[in-house]
Formats: structure tokens, sequence, C-alpha cells
């Protein structure tokens, strides 16, 4: 089944992608790390072309992370009960 979206010029589809892209608001896309790619939620703190500036969304605080102070200060814990979009509560990694 093709997507309404696939009707539409790309470079239709980009610009309401870019008109869609605002601080605070909450994006989910695979990202590629070295070792794999998973689904994750970014979050966008600015959006001063060409360059965006993102925050990742990970259900837990890394080991490394959570070892260091300086880092680990870094970490805002989001509750389930107000994000709607998560599955657990989570961590966004502001450093």
């Amino acid at each position: 089944m093709a997507l309404l979206g696939d009707g539409f010029p790309a470079h239709k589809r980009r610009a309401f992608a870019e008109k869609m892209l605002v601080p605070g608001c909450v994006i989910r896309i695979d990202v590629k790390f070295p070792d794999t790619t998973k689904p994750k939620f970014l979050v966008l703190v600015a959006d001063d072309d060409p360059d965006y500036c993102l925050f990742i969304v990970n259900s837990t605080v890394n080991s490394y992370v959570a070892a260091r102070s300086e880092l680990a200060k870094c970490q805002v814990k989001l509750a389930l009960s107000g994000h709607p979009f998560l599955k657990r509560d989570s961590y966004l990694a502001c450093e």
C-alpha cells in the first residue's frame, strides 16, 4: 500500500518536513551507531540553518556516563506519564 506522502513531489515533502522541525519537537528515526542501527527518539533543540542540534532519548543512563558526575548531571529524566510517545521512563542526554 502506497503512503499518502508518496503522491507529493519530493520538494513539497521536504518543505513540509522542514516546517515541522521546530525546537522542542520530537522525531523518531533509525540512528546508525558504529555497531548497530536502532530506532531512537531525538529532541530538536536548535534549528540554526544549516545545522540542527539534537539530543538523544535513552531508556537508561549508560554506565560510563553514570560513573562521571560531569556527564551524569546532563541526563534529564523524562517521565512516561508526561510523554505519551515513550514506552517507559527515559532520559534525555543533554551532553
